[in-house]
């Protein structure tokens, strides 16, 4: 049936930023409500459609139709178990600041035909559901037991989406929130907060860099640096060049490389001049039309590169993903990472969780909320706007994602233009709203004069103990001052 509403799932990715990346000079600084749209012809935002692949951060699907509120008027509510990090007025508090951030959006002066409003009723479900023939709540978890409902343990949160399979309405939307990654707080302004900091978690070098986030194990990360690239002389690949720039993910910066754009390690005829650019004598042993000395891949056929990385078939470190791109230069290409921003083979442990995942860090709320709640409006991940709220790589202590970035401006804009006609302004969700699962127990609820629905009397109060969740946000690396 239509209404089968299909639920997709979007998850912040995890990728550290780099030092070249810490140099992020469009950083949002904007408030939203005061800031005109004007349309761009390079915009990068992406709305979510009835393609399933539009849940994945690399990809903004051009095919299936989109998703958007038909309705003008939603309201969603918090789990009764609230977050143990914040208490209730607190929590409520920044989730309305959240949603608000969308809310305020101008479009050429034009305030948007749209409002959400956090319910007084708290839910008792816990677990993401949309019932078709009952009651409903949009609800906001924060989840203890994420590892056990098979979860990422890199996410800080996952927002699921359950919508009309034909028309693309969105019917319902569950947040849930992943404490299990890190405790939830309030960041300074300006700064942030990361626990790079922290050298209770042990410093054994003694440079004030939590040893999980050394750049340089064993001396000092703000030591000598002759060449002005972030990495210390003890630790430097390529003197005079810049370290972190490695355009052939082939473990030789770009200064030092003897084959610029080819892995200098393929070298068949062990003559320090990588195939790709020794000399093409010799035979083709594998057939594929490339000379021996030459070969790409040895032993495989060159032209064979089905995800288009440059890297053939053969060779390929991760199949399906992009080889070249190793933000943390760990060997291991960003779409495969097990800890984007850290060494996936530091397991002190032998966990299998890579040591720099196992840092208790200070996550942002605000930071999550705000990314989550565009996708309750129908906003899928940012391609290529770093400094999106949208943008679906953040450091957990990063407070960027709190002020909207022009993109997410014009993507919210485009989705509910202000001439839209907005749909019915009824805040029950589908079907009424109900605090259990299942639908049961529902109730009529009518709005206070401050926008808020009233307070049933069959409504439970928020209880003293917090259900955590996380959002599926990145881990943070902490590079030269």
């Amino acid at each position: 049936m239509n209404d089968a509403a299909r639920k997709a799932k979007t998850a912040l990715a995890t990728v550290a930023l780099t030092t070249v990346a810490l140099t992020k000079v469009a950083l949002a600084t904007v408030v939203v409500g005061s800031v005109a749209w004007q349309p761009t012809r390079a915009s990068a935002w992406c709305q979510m459609t009835t393609d399933l692949a539009s849940v994945s951060p690399g990809n903004c699907p051009t095919t299936g139709t989109p998703l958007r509120w038909e309705r003008s008027c939603i309201t969603y509510a918090l789990h009764r178990g609230g977050s143990s990090d914040f208490d209730n007025d607190t929590l409520r508090t920044h989730i309305e600041t959240s949603f608000n951030q969308w809310l305020d959006v101008e479009c050429s002066g034009e305030t948007l035909n749209l409002d959400a409003v956090l319910r007084k009723q708290t839910t008792k479900c816990d677990t993401p559901e949309f019932n078709p023939d009952s009651g409903n709540t949009n609800a906001i978890i924060f989840v203890q037991d994420w590892s056990a409902r098979g979860y990422d343990p890199k996410a800080y949160a996952l927002t699921t989406v359950w919508h009309n399979v034909t028309t693309g309405e969105i019917r319902d939307v569950d947040m849930e929130i992943n404490e299990e990654r890190g405790s939830y707080t309030e960041c300074p302004n300006g700064t942030g907060c990361s626990s790079c900091d922290d050298t209770s978690l042990g410093d054994l070098d003694g440079d004030d860099v939590a040893d999980a986030c050394d750049l340089c194990p064993g001396a000092d990360d703000y030591g000598p640096d002759s060449d002005n690239d972030g990495m210390p002389n003890l630790c430097d690949l390529c003197g005079g060049g810049n370290d972190l720039i490695d355009s052939d993910a082939d473990g030789v910066p770009d200064g030092c490389d003897l084959c610029q754009g080819f892995n200098d390690a393929i070298d068949s005829d062990s003559d320090n001049v990588p195939n790709a650019c020794d000399t093409c004598n010799g035979g083709d042993t594998d057939g594929d039309g490339r000379n021996n000395n030459c070969d790409l891949c040895p032993g495989f056929d060159d032209t064979k590169d089905d995800d288009g990385d440059g890297v053939p078939d053969g060779c390929d470190i991760c199949n399906g993903g992009n080889d070249l791109l190793d933000s943390d230069l760990d060997g291991v290409p960003n779409d495969c990472d097990l800890c984007s921003g850290y060494n996936d083979d530091a397991d002190s442990n032998s966990n299998g969780i890579p040591d720099g995942c196992e840092l208790e860090e200070n996550i942002d709320l605000r930071n999550v909320i705000t990314h989550e709640a565009g996708h309750f409006f129908g906003l899928g991940h940012t391609q290529n706007d770093t400094t999106a709220t949208m943008f679906a790589v953040a450091p957990p202590g990063e407070i960027d994602k709190r002020t909207l970035s022009t993109d997410d401006i014009e993507g919210m804009c485009a989705i509910y233009p202000p001439t839209s006609a907005g749909g019915n302004c009824d805040y029950d969700p589908a079907g009424g709203f109900s605090p259990e699962c299942g639908g049961g127990g529902g109730c009529s609820c009518s709005l206070s004069p401050h926008g808020s629905p009233e307070q049933n009397s069959n409504d439970l109060p928020p209880a003293a103990y917090a259900l955590l969740t996380a959002l599926y946000l990145g881990l943070h690396r902490r590079f030269r001052k």
